[in-house]
């Protein structure tokens, strides 16, 4: 799975209401992401929505996706829906990490990826293979790869899809 896009660098312990304000909590109950899409980052970077493109990446500090887990959801869909192609960072909390996962949606801890880029870089990142390149400063660097397993959900776009694909890869016929 590769991805690419400009980088709009975060700092440590960005919440999923950072992401997502709880106001738009309930769009994203009812699936509604295009109502949730417009709001992604609007207290944190007022500029974002004016200048995001699709694609754009989303680089954390520490503890990506902190807070109450009600609220992950609403944060992974709205970023799905916003156009951007992945959340990555130092590290990520684990029931955001898995909520992204069963979404079907990338969020990934890259340790090391907070320092390889700046706001505004452009970044072209594998994670099939590990490799990430900042192309604005003619970088390299590289990760440990994303489970195959993992990338086969995302792949499905969501935990569901993957199993019912398994189902019926399984399933007899005739």
């Amino acid at each position: 799975m590769k991805l690419g896009g400009r980088v709009w660098k975060l700092g440590n312990e960005v919440g999923a209401t950072d992401l997502l304000p709880a106001a738009y909590d309930k769009a994203a109950e009812l699936g509604k992401a295009d109502e949730c899409a417009p709001h992604v980052l609007e207290a944190l970077r007022p500029e974002f929505q004016a200048s995001r493109q699709p694609g754009d990446l989303i680089v954390g500090g520490q503890n990506l996706g902190v807070g109450h887990a009600h609220y992950h959801r609403g944060a992974v869909i709205g970023c799905r829906a916003a156009g951007i192609g992945a959340l990555l960072a130092e590290s990520v909390g684990g029931l955001f990490l898995r909520s992204s996962i069963d979404e079907g949606y990338p969020a990934w801890a890259l340790p090391g990826i907070h320092a390889f880029v700046n706001d505004g870089d452009r970044l072209e990142i594998d994670l099939a293979s590990g490799e990430a390149c900042n192309l604005t400063q003619g970088t390299r660097t590289q990760f440990r790869p994303i489970d195959p397993a993992i990338l086969a959900i995302l792949d499905a776009g969501s935990t569901m899809n993957w199993a019912l694909r398994r189902y019926e890869a399984t399933k007899p016929r005739g």
